[in-house]
């Protein structure tokens, strides 16, 4: 009787740890399902800033706070270096680099300024081009896959092409005036660049065999830096009229209207580098009547605001943010609540910074 019952009772123990066992098992399952449901949470992005600063150019990870010299890391003796711009996903950096040469008697002399691809993944260097000539302000394709740049041509400055790689080098617009200050459009498919043609500067667009150039301006306006929106049909500018009426200038390409934007400057070096944010609502740009500050306004030009100090700045790609340089280091401003921080205190002496971001 009693081994009987202890047999029954060890079955019984048996069930129950059965039962919680597949009870535990459900439970795991449960959970994990959910998980597995549940929405994953967005990577940080990684916001990257370069700015050139004396001879070098300097790489900024705002995540981690980590600096690096890309010039001093990868040249002896740099002596001018100016950034150009990042690639659209953040993994090439294009800058220019002048090389100081001693001759007789310590004689200063340069051996022009040339193109450089830095591969941020990698952490490599290609040069694009090696000539005694001058080249600047390299921009990049959408794809990133050619590179459009200014280059002084028999004394004057004409626009060129490139391919990343350094390859197919040619002469995009080659005329007896200057074009200058190139970049691409947003569907990659046209040039945009400045002229001056008999003393007059004027905003033109033209395809990528220099076949087709239009005068986008081709008026009495003297048209400096500028920025031309996503679909092509809006320009900003920097300019003036008869020497007055200086400030940031909005032109719609299709109907030709100029809107003056700011307020009239004092005289036609007030205003710099109109930048246009990743939702085109926000422009931002460079005055210079109180030394040289950054400002916020709204795209028709309604409630400016002044940021600090800088000599250029920058909106992420994201909306997020606005970076800005100035001879404290790089700061950034959150754009919804207004706050600054100091991402990095460094001497820059340079005019130039770009921002990229990865995810």
């Amino acid at each position: 009787m009693n081994l009987r019952y202890l047999q029954i009772a060890l079955k019984v123990e048996k069930m129950k740890k059965r039962k919680l066992l597949i009870v535990c098992l459900l439970i795991i399952l449960t959970l994990l399902s959910a998980c597995w449901f549940l929405p994953k949470p967005e990577k940080e992005p990684n916001y990257l800033v370069a700015f050139d600063h004396y001879s070098g150019i300097g790489l900024l990870n705002v995540n981690d706070n980590s600096l690096i010299d890309i010039a001093d890391l990868n040249f002896e003796q740099p002596y001018w270096t100016f950034v150009g711009d990042f690639s659209d996903d953040g993994q090439y950096l294009l800058f220019t680099k002048d090389t100081l040469i001693l001759s007789g008697e310590d004689l200063m002399s340069f051996d022009g300024y040339d193109i450089y691809c830095y591969d941020v993944s990698n952490d490599s260097l290609a040069q694009l081009t090696d000539n005694d000539v001058y080249e600047k302000y390299p921009r990049f394709s959408p794809n990133g896959e050619q590179v459009v740049f200014m280059a002084m041509n028999n004394g004057n400055w004409d626009i060129f092409l490139v391919n990343r790689d350094g390859s197919d080098r040619h002469p995009l617009m080659v005329t007896e005036g200057w074009e200058y200050d190139p970049r691409f459009s947003a569907d990659g498919q046209y040039i945009y660049y400045k002229i001056n043609r008999n003393d007059q500067y004027d905003i033109c667009r033209n395809t990528l065999d220099g076949l087709n150039e239009v005068n986008l301006t081709n008026d009495a306006f003297e048209e400096g830096s500028f920025v031309v929106t996503q679909d092509g049909n809006t320009l900003y500018y920097n300019g003036y009229e008869n020497n007055e009426n200086a400030g940031i200038r909005k032109k719609d390409l299709n109907g030709g209207l100029h809107i003056q934007l700011t307020d009239p400057g004092t005289n036609t070096l007030n205003y710099f580098w109109p930048k246009l944010s990743p939702g085109e609502d926000l422009v931002s740009y460079i005055y210079t009547s109180d030394w040289m500050s950054a400002y916020l306004m709204n795209s028709d030009g309604s409630d400016p605001i002044k940021i600090g100090r800088a000599y250029d700045c920058e909106f992420s790609t994201d909306g997020e943010y606005m970076f800005y340089l100035n001879d404290y280091g790089v700061l950034r401003y959150e754009i919804d609540t207004g706050i600054i921080d100091t991402l990095r205190r460094t001497e820059s002496g340079g005019l130039k910074l770009e921002v990229a971001m990865i995810k």
